[in-house]
Protein backbone atom coordinates (compact mmCIF):
# COMPACT_ATOMS: atom_id res chain seq x y z
CA UNK A 1 0.00 0.00 0.00
CA UNK A 2 3.33 2.58 0.75
CA UNK A 3 4.15 1.74 -2.68
CA UNK A 4 1.18 2.39 -4.52
CA UNK A 5 0.49 6.05 -2.59
CA UNK A 6 4.18 6.54 -3.01
CA UNK A 7 4.25 6.22 -6.87
CA UNK A 8 0.69 8.13 -6.78
CA UNK A 9 2.66 11.40 -5.27
CA UNK A 10 5.58 10.48 -7.54
CA UNK A 11 3.18 10.93 -10.79
CA UNK A 12 1.47 14.19 -9.06
CA UNK A 13 4.20 15.69 -8.44
CA UNK A 14 5.40 15.38 -12.15
CA UNK A 15 2.44 15.64 -14.07
CA UNK A 16 0.53 18.81 -12.17
CA UNK A 17 3.48 21.21 -12.63
CA UNK A 18 4.01 20.19 -16.16
CA UNK A 19 0.11 20.93 -16.75
CA UNK A 20 0.07 23.95 -15.21
CA UNK A 21 3.40 25.14 -17.18
CA UNK A 22 1.66 24.11 -20.00
CA UNK A 23 -1.68 26.25 -19.03
CA UNK A 24 0.93 29.25 -18.64
CA UNK A 25 2.36 29.23 -21.99
CA UNK A 26 -0.56 28.45 -23.81
CA UNK A 27 -2.21 31.02 -26.32
CA UNK A 28 -5.42 31.19 -25.42
CA UNK A 29 -6.79 32.27 -28.75
CA UNK A 30 -6.29 28.99 -30.35
CA UNK A 31 -8.57 26.54 -29.63
CA UNK A 32 -6.99 23.40 -26.61
CA UNK A 33 -7.42 20.63 -26.66
CA UNK A 34 -7.66 19.09 -23.03
CA UNK A 35 -9.59 20.59 -19.55
CA UNK A 36 -8.08 19.59 -16.35
CA UNK A 37 -9.35 19.76 -13.42
CA UNK A 38 -10.12 19.20 -9.45
CA UNK A 39 -12.69 19.27 -7.67
CA UNK A 40 -14.45 18.66 -3.98
CA UNK A 41 -17.50 18.27 -3.17
CA UNK A 42 -20.26 17.96 -0.34
CA UNK A 43 -23.42 15.45 -0.67
CA UNK A 44 -26.81 14.42 0.85
CA UNK A 45 -26.54 10.31 0.92
CA UNK A 46 -29.54 8.36 1.21
CA UNK A 47 -29.02 4.37 1.23
CA UNK A 48 -32.41 2.59 0.81
CA UNK A 49 -33.77 0.94 3.77
CA UNK A 50 -31.56 3.08 5.80
CA UNK A 51 -30.61 6.69 7.15
CA UNK A 52 -29.12 9.75 5.16
CA UNK A 53 -26.55 11.65 6.03
CA UNK A 54 -23.60 14.04 4.96
CA UNK A 55 -20.96 13.14 2.74
CA UNK A 56 -17.97 15.34 2.27
CA UNK A 57 -15.06 14.42 0.12
CA UNK A 58 -12.02 16.47 -1.03
CA UNK A 59 -10.42 15.51 -4.37
CA UNK A 60 -13.69 13.87 -5.41
CA UNK A 61 -12.28 14.30 -9.10
CA UNK A 62 -9.71 14.45 -10.84
CA UNK A 63 -10.56 14.84 -14.51
CA UNK A 64 -9.44 15.28 -17.89
CA UNK A 65 -12.33 16.76 -20.89
CA UNK A 66 -11.62 16.24 -24.32
CA UNK A 67 -12.33 19.42 -25.83
CA UNK A 68 -14.50 19.58 -29.06
CA UNK A 69 -15.39 22.46 -31.47
CA UNK A 70 -18.96 21.69 -30.88
CA UNK A 71 -21.25 21.52 -27.78
CA UNK A 72 -20.43 18.56 -26.38
CA UNK A 73 -17.51 17.43 -24.92
CA UNK A 74 -16.41 14.24 -23.26
CA UNK A 75 -15.13 14.30 -20.05
CA UNK A 76 -12.76 11.74 -18.04
CA UNK A 77 -13.25 11.57 -13.76
CA UNK A 78 -11.29 9.33 -11.81
CA UNK A 79 -10.88 9.62 -7.73
CA UNK A 80 -9.19 7.17 -5.12
CA UNK A 81 -10.05 6.12 -1.52
CA UNK A 82 -8.21 5.09 1.12
CA UNK A 83 -9.57 5.03 5.20
CA UNK A 84 -7.86 2.91 7.75
CA UNK A 85 -8.54 2.53 11.58
CA UNK A 86 -10.66 -0.71 12.40
CA UNK A 87 -10.09 -2.04 9.11
CA UNK A 88 -8.81 -0.93 5.71
CA UNK A 89 -10.97 0.25 2.80
CA UNK A 90 -9.61 0.97 -0.69
CA UNK A 91 -11.81 2.42 -3.56
CA UNK A 92 -10.98 3.44 -7.01
CA UNK A 93 -13.53 4.97 -8.85
CA UNK A 94 -13.31 5.77 -12.59
CA UNK A 95 -16.11 7.16 -15.00
CA UNK A 96 -16.98 9.32 -18.25
CA UNK A 97 -19.24 11.96 -18.42
CA UNK A 98 -20.67 13.68 -21.17
CA UNK A 99 -21.02 17.80 -20.92
CA UNK A 100 -23.88 19.58 -23.27
CA UNK A 101 -23.53 23.65 -23.39
CA UNK A 102 -26.75 25.02 -22.91
CA UNK A 103 -27.52 27.94 -24.62
CA UNK A 104 -23.79 30.09 -26.20
CA UNK A 105 -20.89 30.27 -24.18
CA UNK A 106 -18.76 33.18 -23.60
CA UNK A 107 -15.09 33.61 -22.80
CA UNK A 108 -12.40 31.63 -23.90
CA UNK A 109 -12.79 28.91 -26.77
CA UNK A 110 -16.96 28.95 -25.64
CA UNK A 111 -16.00 27.10 -22.87
CA UNK A 112 -17.08 29.49 -20.04
CA UNK A 113 -20.92 29.34 -19.11
CA UNK A 114 -23.33 26.61 -18.52
CA UNK A 115 -23.63 22.88 -19.00
CA UNK A 116 -25.55 19.60 -18.51
CA UNK A 117 -23.48 16.53 -17.88
CA UNK A 118 -24.60 13.22 -17.99
CA UNK A 119 -22.54 9.83 -17.19
CA UNK A 120 -21.76 6.51 -15.54
CA UNK A 121 -18.93 5.37 -13.50
CA UNK A 122 -17.63 2.22 -11.37
CA UNK A 123 -16.21 2.09 -7.63
CA UNK A 124 -14.21 -0.68 -7.36
CA UNK A 125 -14.21 -1.73 -3.69
CA UNK A 126 -11.72 -3.71 -1.47
CA UNK A 127 -12.15 -3.32 2.65
CA UNK A 128 -11.08 -5.39 5.25
CA UNK A 129 -12.81 -4.65 8.87
CA UNK A 130 -11.12 -6.14 11.82
CA UNK A 131 -12.36 -9.53 12.71
CA UNK A 132 -14.75 -10.13 9.76
CA UNK A 133 -13.52 -11.50 6.57
CA UNK A 134 -11.75 -9.23 3.68
CA UNK A 135 -14.55 -8.45 0.81
CA UNK A 136 -13.99 -6.86 -2.85
CA UNK A 137 -15.94 -6.11 -5.83
CA UNK A 138 -17.73 -3.13 -7.76
CA UNK A 139 -20.59 -0.55 -7.45
CA UNK A 140 -21.97 1.03 -10.80
CA UNK A 141 -23.26 4.56 -10.54
CA UNK A 142 -24.69 6.71 -13.27
CA UNK A 143 -25.06 10.55 -12.64
CA UNK A 144 -26.56 14.02 -14.02
CA UNK A 145 -26.17 17.43 -12.93
CA UNK A 146 -26.18 21.09 -14.26
CA UNK A 147 -23.74 23.52 -13.54
CA UNK A 148 -21.40 26.24 -15.00
CA UNK A 149 -17.61 27.82 -15.63
CA UNK A 150 -16.93 31.15 -14.47
CA UNK A 151 -12.98 33.09 -15.65
CA UNK A 152 -10.88 33.12 -13.08
CA UNK A 153 -7.53 34.52 -14.55
CA UNK A 154 -6.40 31.81 -17.33
CA UNK A 155 -8.47 28.94 -15.88
CA UNK A 156 -12.30 28.79 -14.63
CA UNK A 157 -13.93 27.45 -11.66
CA UNK A 158 -16.89 25.15 -12.30
CA UNK A 159 -19.69 24.66 -10.01
CA UNK A 160 -21.83 21.84 -10.17
CA UNK A 161 -24.97 20.97 -8.86
CA UNK A 162 -25.76 17.18 -9.23
CA UNK A 163 -27.63 13.81 -8.71
CA UNK A 164 -25.93 10.27 -8.29
CA UNK A 165 -27.51 6.81 -8.16
CA UNK A 166 -25.53 4.03 -6.83
CA UNK A 167 -26.80 0.54 -7.55
CA UNK A 168 -26.78 -2.00 -4.99
CA UNK A 169 -24.06 -5.15 -4.53
CA UNK A 170 -25.44 -7.75 -2.71
CA UNK A 171 -21.70 -9.62 -2.24
CA UNK A 172 -20.66 -6.04 -0.86
CA UNK A 173 -23.97 -5.52 1.66
CA UNK A 174 -24.06 -2.20 -0.36
CA UNK A 175 -27.89 -0.99 -0.96
CA UNK A 176 -29.16 1.49 -3.55
CA UNK A 177 -28.00 4.93 -2.84
CA UNK A 178 -28.95 8.31 -4.05
CA UNK A 179 -26.71 11.15 -3.65
CA UNK A 180 -27.81 14.52 -4.31
CA UNK A 181 -25.13 17.69 -4.00
CA UNK A 182 -22.67 20.12 -5.24
CA UNK A 183 -18.86 20.39 -6.30
CA UNK A 184 -17.00 23.12 -6.95
CA UNK A 185 -13.74 22.76 -8.75
CA UNK A 186 -11.03 24.29 -11.02
CA UNK A 187 -10.02 23.80 -14.61
CA UNK A 188 -7.15 24.38 -16.91
CA UNK A 189 -6.68 24.31 -20.30
CA UNK A 190 -3.79 22.84 -22.55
Amino acid sequence: MRKLLGTALVVAGTVVPGVAAAQMGHDMGGMPKHEFGVDVFAAYQKPSGGSGGLLVATPVDVRVGFVSSGSMMFETRSSFSFASGGGTFIGFNPGVNVLFRIGQGTGNHNLMGRYFTVGADINVQSFKITGLPSASGAVIAINGGVGTRMAYGSAATRIELFGRYLLKNTKLGSPNTLQVGARLGLSLWH
